[in-house]
């Protein structure tokens, strides 16, 4: 296969970007406070939102079902029912545990939960786990 623009070959560059949108469901998978401590406790909301947009990117390019990336832009999807004032928070601790806290977060752990489990064959495959 050919490498993309930055020289990396395709297989490589889609293991990467799904390594971190795993980590990604695994924190949004978390409590608030477990997801928090795995972030470092800075800025959690917006970077968690930052990683789960990054994964339209897995989308298109042959190494996941259809049914796959269908429930991976519906997630990216449901990043717009959580307020912009919570992206918005304090970095702090207690300010990032309350913003994690807020309701519009428990569709997207439950779709986390849901995605880690449809995931495993494609986990397993290029992270050699199966989560």
């Amino acid at each position: 296969m050919a490498d993309n623009s930055d020289g990396v070959p395709p297989d490589d560059e889609f293991q990467a970007e799904y390594r971190v949108f795993v980590f990604t469901l695994e924190v949004l998978a978390d409590t608030p406070e477990g997801a928090c401590e795995a972030m470092g406790n800075y800025n959690v909301p917006w970077e968690l939102k930052i990683d789960v947009e990054r994964a339209k990117y897995l989308v298109g390019r042959g190494y996941l079902t259809a049914e796959q990336e269908k429930k991976i832009l519906a997630m990216v999807s449901a990043l717009g029912d959580v307020p912009a004032s919570v992206y918005a928070g304090p970095s702090p601790t207690d300010g990032n545990v309350e913003a994690m806290r807020h309701p519009a977060w428990s569709p997207l752990r439950d779709m986390a939960k849901e995605l880690l489990l449809e995931l495993r064959p494609v986990t397993a495959r290029w992270l050699g786990n199966g989560n």
